[in-house]
């Protein structure tokens, strides 16, 4: 028994340093590599945006309003035709959509409650033009 372990042991020490020359000769920059690690584990990247579902608009995390039906997406602006279930967005605030961060320039019609055919809607906005800003 005593012969299996240090057999495994030999072994992983072999299969280890074949490991480490492997990654040496190919050109791997240990230094920057150990910096990389410690950086990522102990700064906070802000640069992050996280993916976002394309049927929501979100503000500080959390969504503020549904997309319907149709997204017009252009270099500098997004015109949404409508966007629904919209009491909890700051129109005056920068929001997210998709990855990008908006901000509303003109809203060509409000409504309390729309309804169509199959459904019915609540603060709605129609035909939501929005500048792409950076922030």
């Amino acid at each position: 028994m005593k012969y299996k372990k240090r057999i495994a042991t030999i072994v992983l020490f072999i299969c280890l340093t074949f490991f480490v020359i492997k990654l040496s000769t190919n050109q791997v920059d240990f230094e920057e590599t150990f910096k990389n690690v410690l950086k990522s584990i102990f700064q906070k990247n802000s640069d992050l945006i996280a993916v976002r579902k394309p049927e929501y608009i979100y503000q500080n995390g959390v969504i503020v309003g549904n997309v319907r039906p149709s997204v017009g997406e252009y270099d500098d602006k997004i015109i949404f035709s409508q966007l629904d279930n919209t009491s909890k967005l700051d129109i005056n605030a920068p929001f997210e959509y998709k990855r990008y961060k908006l901000k509303i320039v003109n809203i060509k019609r409000k409504y309390g409650r729309s309804v169509t055919k199959y459904h019915s809607y609540v603060d709605v906005l129609q035909q939501v033009e929005c500048k792409k800003i950076s922030d």
